[in-house]
């Protein structure tokens, strides 16, 4: 590869200003053997451009060391698990270019010298770089601090007691564990109620509610949606977004993918699959009658399951024009949601609505508007950046915003106390500090 090298530079021993901060470390084999050996030296230095890209992408600085390794950092200001989130999907689209080499991951307080971090974080992704015999079929191992906050919303795999990284959860868990076993939800008694409450305003007058759920990562948001939902997720129809923040503002991005699960669509499917599955949902829905194969058409443009549009004048002409394209999903979405509810109470859950898009928060308040006296029932999970980005959310429609404050000292003790503690201390200190941030915890 045409590029410049420069040694890793030596840890010092000298006092420093240089700046800490907690960063995501990647560590990857620059060159996979059966592919390199057939790329030319422009195709080399195209290939390594197109890796500084995946970096960038995920927000990370790419640089090529003289081991021929490559080492992308990833710092930023949210909270440690989105960091740790991000450099996963970094790693795995760096492996997937690279042609399947190893990588490793490591998470922790570092100092950052020149375009380098320095200090235990590098010597610890270095110690984890998978050795042969050839490592299991993820080939990206962590370590403690990354799998810990990573265990929420990825696979992590056990082999040999070391930690390897899977695909990401088709369903995040919602319950946190403790040696595998669930841990009590407690002082979120207030919260509860007041949702039960909304709730059951809402399917006995009828009518139709948004509620909005505020709260600094790690105080449990989803955890209290989990909670409400065990209790209704019998007596309602329920449909599930969740934001992903590598394709935050998508236009219609988080309401696409809570229908494509109410529908049971799945990624990678045919698309006479994908349009079956429409249909057949929209055609279970008595109320709808005539309309129902114009609904499902434009059901179909936001779940990319397109129809054709030979003898559909409304759908040809709308695919011209971009404004009336909108209006035209409006009333699918709205009539679709108007069916649902006729037949029994509809509950959407938002998750992450922060990483959300400006599209989906409005159609779902035209829907809100247009259900009225029907038991439509939004609860959405968001952080409180998510006022800066919607500012006049759902405003006009009735509901109830909710503020999660930090667990009363007495709550967070009975939630922690465990019967052997020794089990779950962290090996290193800034593991010990990244979980504390993750999880939103004074230390």
């Amino acid at each position: 590869m045409v590029e410049d090298r420069f040694e890793m530079p030596a840890p010092s021993v000298e006092i420093t200003t240089a700046e800490r901060r907690v960063m995501c470390v990647i560590l990857a084999e620059g060159r996979s053997a059966e592919i390199d050996a057939t790329l030319s030296e422009a195709e080399c230095a195209a290939r390594t451009e197109a890796l500084r890209r995946i970096a960038a992408r995920h927000g990370g600085r790419l640089e090529l060391l003289q081991s021929q390794r490559l080492l992308v950092a990833l710092s930023g200001v949210e909270a440690p698990t989105d960091l740790a989130a991000r450099a996963a999907h970094c790693a795995i689209a760096l492996r997937a270019e690279l042609g399947g080499v190893p990588l490793s991951i490591a998470t922790g307080m570092a100092e950052v010298a020149g375009r380098l971090p320095v200090g235990a974080l590098l010597d610890r992704v270095v110690q984890l770089f998978p050795q042969r015999p050839r490592p299991p079929e993820s080939g990206i191992r962590l370590d403690g601090a990354t799998a810990g906050l990573l265990a929420r919303s990825f696979d992590i795999l056990q082999v040999d007691e070391r930690s390897w990284l899977g695909g990401p959860k088709e369903e995040p868990d919602s319950v946190p564990r403790l040696l595998a076993k669930p841990t009590p939800c407690v002082g979120r008694e207030r919260e509860l109620l007041q949702l039960a409450a909304e709730w059951r305003h809402c399917v006995d007058e009828p009518s139709a509610s948004a509620v909005v759920v505020v709260g600094a990562p790690g105080l449990g948001k989803s955890r209290l949606a989990w909670e409400f939902l065990r209790e209704r997720s019998e007596a309602a129809e329920v449909w599930i977004g969740r934001a992903d923040p590598m394709a935050a503002g998508s236009a219609f991005g988080l309401l696409a993918q809570a229908l494509r699960r109410a529908m049971g669509i799945l990624d990678g499917e045919p698309l006479e699959v994908r349009r079956s599955k429409v249909l057949a949902r929209v055609e279970r829905l008595d109320g709808l009658g005539a309309k129902a194969q114009h609904v499902a058409a434009f059901l179909g443009e936001l779940v990319r399951a397109p129809f054709p549009d030979e003898g559909d004048v409304q759908l040809h002409t709308a695919r011209q024009s971009s404004m009336l394209m909108g209006d035209r999903l409006r009333e699918g979405f709205e009539s679709f949601v108007w069916a649902e509810c006729q037949q029994r109470p509809v509950l959407l859950l938002l998750e992450d609505l922060h990483w959300g898009d400006l599209p989906t928060v409005m159609l779902i308040d035209a829907a809100l508007q247009h259900a009225g006296s029907l038991p439509f029932f939004v609860l959405a999970l968001a952080r409180p950046e998510v006022h800066e980005l919607f500012p006049a959310l759902w405003s006009e429609r009735h509901g109830l915003r909710i503020r999660l404050a930090p667990l009363p000292r007495r709550a967070s003790e009975l939630r922690h106390a465990l019967p052997n503690k020794s089990l779950l201390q962290p090996r290193q200190n800034e593991q010990c500090v990244v979980c504390a941030r993750s999880r939103g915890e004074r230390y």
